[in-house]
């Protein structure tokens, strides 16, 4: 679509000016301008004012980019993503992993999938433990459908502290309580856990509004533990998993939140110890499709191979382009993971 030679025109008599006054030569040379022609102008505007913000700009030539948007209205919402004006990019705390994806921006959804057994629960609290870590950590909403949240809560306390869990309950049966404990869990007070079963989609984007009303601010991260466990609608379990994965996705834009949801695989997945491919989810290819990122995760001693401790994680999709196969270390009585090496990203 080219653009009218009379918007041209306009076009030029605006470069320089500031929103209002390029407003009133708007105004005064065009009857009925289309959002069309006020995104093109906006970008004119945006050429000789660089310093303007794009949305002083839109406000100040009566640009609304509603549903439809344009590309100089699309890149200011990238643009408010990357500043944290509009949500914010979470990233995992590991680096090989959140250097290939950039970060999970709001309305992206990241699956971690793994066997029974392999981690994939202890993965989500370490991801929690490197957030709350940070000098700017940001509030996450977890919802344990299988595991108490005291259980959540202590595997965190071990994982942070690197700690045993039998230290832990030392630590509590202490009459008054442990001053440490008392200072350790302030500084997680962004984190709100929702432990119910059974919850549908529909629960979920629920508690997320409860949860951003009980901090009083967005939360950036959702994270589901796990996938299988949710309730939707369905004959079979292959059109149930489809329909949750599909419904995910539209939740995560819906909340302007990255979401990371874990999963289970498929008997395909073998024992835990063997390398994970991207049909392995159970029940259904829908779960690949509804993911931005796709994570698997596997321990290659648990078939006998690899270094004791060794868990392997591969990013077998990539919204953002590369893929790679890292290898961190386990450790099976804190259950931290740490490290972090491998071989060049796969294009």
């Amino acid at each position: 679509m080219s653009v009218p030679n009379h918007v041209l025109r306009v076009a030029d008599e605006i470069k320089g000016l500031s929103p209002e006054r390029a407003l009133l030569v708007i105004q005064d040379r065009l009857i009925s301008p289309s959002a069309y022609d006020l995104a093109y102008l906006s970008a004119i505007v945006k050429e000789g004012r660089p310093d303007l913000s794009y949305q002083s700009i839109f406000e100040g030539l009566g640009y609304n980019p509603g549903r439809l948007k344009s590309v100089i209205s699309a890149l200011n919402d990238y643009r408010e993503v990357l500043s944290g004006s509009k949500g914010r990019r979470v990233t995992l705390g590991y680096h090989p992993v959140d250097r290939l994806t950039r970060g999970i921006r709001p309305g992206q959804v990241m699956g971690i999938m793994a066997r029974a057994g392999v981690g994939k629960t202890a993965l989500a609290v370490n991801i929690m433990a490197n957030i709350f870590r940070r000098v700017d950590p940001h509030g996450v909403l977890f919802f344990s459908l299988e595991m108490p949240a005291g259980e959540v809560v202590a595997r965190l306390f071990t994982v942070d502290n690197r700690e045993t869990p039998e230290r832990l309950d030392s630590y509590l049966e202490k009459a008054q309580g442990d001053p440490r404990l008392a200072a350790w869990s302030r500084r997680y007070q962004e984190l709100v856990i929702v432990d119910e079963s059974g919850l549908s989609i529909s629960d979920v984007e629920k508690g997320f509004r409860e949860a951003e009303k009980y901090l009083g601010k967005s939360v950036p991260l959702l994270i589901i533990d796990y996938l299988g466990l949710l309730r939707a609608s369905g004959g079979s379990s292959y059109e149930r998993m489809s329909n949750l994965a599909r419904e995910l996705k539209s939740a995560a834009k819906r909340l302007s939140c990255a979401l990371l949801v874990l999963i289970q695989t498929s008997r395909q997945g073998g024992s835990g110890g063997d390398p994970l491919s991207l049909c392995m989810a159970r029940d259904s290819g829908a779960i690949e499709e509804a993911c931005d990122f796709l994570l698997g995760a596997w321990r290659p001693e648990l078939n006998g191979g690899g270094r004791p401790g060794e868990l392997v994680l591969s990013l077998l999709k990539n919204r953002h382009g590369m893929t790679g196969e890292f290898s961190f270390h386990f450790d099976k009585e804190t259950l931290r993971i740490s490290g972090g090496h491998g071989g060049e990203p796969a294009g």
